[in-house]
């Protein structure tokens, strides 16, 4: 195939058992506004859908990639990704196939794409009365979890209208993910990167409460949070050493500072490490300044932690571990926004 000639991006469309007729008009009205050049992926619909996609590909300006199977939408996306950097683009614009975007909105998105070249442009859709409940309550959910663990603010974390960067593209073509945790995967990939994000306000189109998505909420809710626990895999992992290391001190020794001493020197280089290249996934070079920091943060929790298990103990009788558990559970919090807001945080934009 030959590269891209039109004046505005091109599409990528990732469809699996789309309505004909939904598929077919988005693609006549992104043709109206001067669109000329779509990668529509064809993810393993089935002989059912063979004559919505022969109509498809009877179009000049459509390329149309073919899954033998269903393999999900980040294997959809990669695919066309690939076909786009094969033939020289530096950017697409990915449109859901159930005709949840406005032609309008794609051109606009499209539009702030070229006007902002590298950035990561999300088409934020605005507007609650008419959003199915599934939709509005995982939307807030994920976009809360993931400003909590990110600093970035996305409103619409979940969005598929979409202008990819070239560098992005790239990137994303060695992901693992290949599911709708894809989408949230490339988010964090494009932070880490330093790939700034646009936010770029949207209509909402549902249709029959959204009944044509084949997005899955436990499932596929489950594999996006699963996303955002294992980028914070390091607290997680932290928490459980210096756990370990607390009750086997204390077994030994049968005092809660020493064992605090001891469970905080042995968790300390491994957490900072984690959390310097995981967590907040830092490339500039203050590490020494960092660690400094971390440490004193370190040597203050864990003062307040002692004096906070230490009086559960003796004044209320509260078992050691358990107090320990209750103390850090809380102290976790502290740490985390000393962490994002003061010691890594270069990471913390919106």
């Amino acid at each position: 195939m030959g590269g891209f000639k039109g004046t505005l991006t091109p599409i990528i469309i990732p469809a699996f058992a789309p309505s004909r007729d939904v598929l077919l008009g988005l693609v006549r009205g992104l043709e109206a506004l001067g669109f000329h050049e779509f990668v529509i992926v064809d993810d393993g619909s089935g002989p059912k859908y063979e004559e919505t996609f022969s109509a498809l590909a009877e179009n000049p300006r459509v390329t149309l990639l073919r899954h033998a199977v269903n393999l999900g939408k980040g294997a959809a996306l990669k695919a066309a990704f690939n076909e786009v950097l094969n033939r020289g683009g530096e950017v697409a614009v990915t449109v859901d196939a159930d005709g949840q975007h406005h032609p309008e909105d794609v051109f606009k998105v499209a539009k702030a794409a070229l006007g902002n070249p590298g950035q990561l442009v999300l088409g934020r859709r605005s507007g609650e009365a008419d959003q199915p409940l599934r939709s509005k309550i995982g939307n807030k959910l994920t976009a809360l979890i993931f400003k909590a663990i990110t600093c970035a603010e996305i409103h619409d974390t979940q969005t598929g209208l979409r202008a990819w960067p070239g560098a992005l593209m790239r990137r994303s073509l060695t992901s693992k993910r290949n599911g709708y945790d894809f989408e949230t995967e490339a988010l964090l990939e494009a932070l880490h990167d330093g790939i700034s994000l646009l936010e770029v306000p949207i209509r909402k189109i549902y249709f029959d409460d959204n009944a044509s998505s084949h997005f899955n909420p436990l499932r596929d809710s489950f594999l996006i949070y699963w996303v955002l626990v294992r980028f914070s895999f390091a607290s997680i992992a932290g928490s459980l050493i210096d756990y370990v290391l607390f009750t086997f001190a204390f077994w030994v020794l049968e005092d809660i500072p020493e064992s605090i001493i001891v469970s905080r020197v042995g968790a300390t280089l491994f957490y900072f490490v984690m959390a310097r290249n995981m967590v907040f996934r830092q490339k500039r070079k203050r590490a020494l300044i960092q660690f400094a920091q971390y440490i004193a943060l370190v040597a203050v929790l864990g003062a307040v932690s002692a004096i906070a298990i230490s009086f559960m103990h003796d004044n209320w009788s509260v078992p050691v571990l358990l107090a320990k558990a209750i103390s850090e559970g809380l102290l976790l919090f502290v740490s985390f926004g000393v962490q994002r807001h003061v010691i890594f945080f270069e990471k913390c934009r919106a």
